[in-house]
């Protein structure tokens, strides 16, 4: 990733810090994935203190988001296998 990068070398990220953004970046997608119910749905919100699911069960949306952040966090297909 940082050998195609085109910002200058004092602006451009390091390899290391690309590394800590996509590791908080996994942690956090995994911390939405376990706020789901055991059917697999998201609420429309959260309790922060108990986790407890409040509100309706509205899918698209979370669910779009879901699929769209695992695809970007996702290794591409020849680095997978």
């Amino acid at each position: 990733m940082c050998r195609d990068s085109t910002a200058t070398p004092s602006s451009a990220p390091s390899c290391k810090t690309l590394r800590r953004f996509c590791d908080e970046a996994r942690d956090l997608f995994e911390q939405v994935l376990a706020r789901r119910n055991r059917h697999g749905l998201l609420s429309e919100h959260v309790d922060p203190q108990t986790g407890e699911p409040w509100g309706n069960f509205v899918q698209t949306y979370s669910m779009v988001g879901i699929i769209r952040s695992a695809m970007r966090l996702s290794l591409p297909w020849d680095q997978a296998f």
